[in-house]
């Protein structure tokens, strides 16, 4: 939320001030802006775990072990061995591809994925009420869809 949501958060907010919303629909965009972005993070964060098309260029994020969404779910929510494999990856200096198959399989087992899926899900409906509110034209507010449903979109 600091980072990338912030950053499409202040983008809509510059769009609306340059466009002279009043400022209500300012507050609507920011909104959307900060749930989009929110929304792309973790989108990311599914395809760099999930997704075999980016296996292969497998995200510094995860070699640097960023705690993600997935992550920080499996952090929290792994019980017995599943929990030390993740201590295990997590203590290492630097991991390898072997951790990486351990680390997606405790996260499959725990339903991380899915968990993540589901908060996408309701940053989608979030994004969307927030475009039903601002008074946007009819052709804007598709284009503003149009990137929710790619930032929603987690499929590989």
């Amino acid at each position: 939320g600091k980072k990338n949501a912030s950053l499409v958060q202040s983008a809509l907010i510059l769009g609306a001030l340059s466009a002279e919303c009043d400022d209500s629909d300012i507050e609507n965009m920011a909104e959307y802006g900060y749930k989009l972005g929110l929304s792309m993070q973790i989108r990311n964060d599914i395809l760099d775990l999930w997704c075999s098309d980016h296996k292969s260029q497998m995200s510094g994020d995860i070699l640097n072990k960023k705690k993600s969404l997935p992550i920080v779910y499996g952090l929290q929510n792994a019980k017995g061995n599943d929990k030390h494999i993740l201590g295990d990856i997590y203590f290492k200096r630097a991991l390898e591809n072997r951790d990486i198959e351990l680390l997606v399989g405790v996260l499959d087992r725990i339903g991380a994925r899915q968990y993540a899926e589901e908060i996408l899900e309701s940053l989608r409906s979030e994004c969307l009420s927030a475009l039903d509110i601002a008074r946007l034209s009819s052709s804007a507010k598709e284009e503003f869809i149009k990137l929710v449903a790619f930032a929603s979109d987690s499929n590989c």
